[in-house]
């Protein structure tokens, strides 16, 4: 029998893939996968891009629109280089724009635009469908203890 701490891991693994490129099961076996392929063949990944793009894109959309670099910085878990690079594009592709902070005039913070805004919205809403569709066979139960393994899980770390 397989060792159930992989299992879990693979589950997971294959839980975050789906969340990562915005389809579901039957979705990821059509040709968005296929596409995946192809661009993991010539060394560039939509997925990755993507992925982070719209985390920045979704926890400026749950902390009110705004934050400082370094609050973003903070809760995506990367280093300020990498956040910079990520943070022209956003600007470049219209998402975001640099604001004077109201509460201190010599900090920076990272404001949605309405195009952002409009895509932190359609973030939201795919990421509900997926959550939707992947916990559509559990019970209220499940969930509740589902939810209690994660605490159990999250406070060792």
């Amino acid at each position: 029998m397989e060792d159930l701490d992989f299992i879990l891991f693979d589950k997971f693994r294959h839980m975050g893939h789906m969340m990562r490129a915005g389809c579901t099961p039957g979705e990821l076996s059509g040709s968005g996968a296929a596409g995946a392929d192809q661009a993991d063949r010539t060394g560039r990944d939509p997925f990755f891009r993507v992925h982070h793009r719209d985390i920045i894109l979704g926890v400026l959309d749950i902390n009110g629109g705004s934050l400082r670099p370094k609050e973003i910085a903070g809760e995506i878990h990367v280093s300020a280089s990498t956040l910079s690079e990520m943070i022209r594009r956003l600007e470049e592709e219209g998402f975001v724009e640099r604001r004077q902070d109201p509460a201190d005039r010599r900090a920076v913070i990272l404001a949605l635009t309405e195009t952002g805004r409009t895509r932190a919205d359609a973030i939201r809403e795919s990421q509900a469908r997926i959550v939707r569709h992947l916990f559509r066979n559990l019970t209220e139960a499940e969930k509740q203890e589902m939810i209690r393994l994660f605490d159990v899980i999250l406070r060792q770390q």
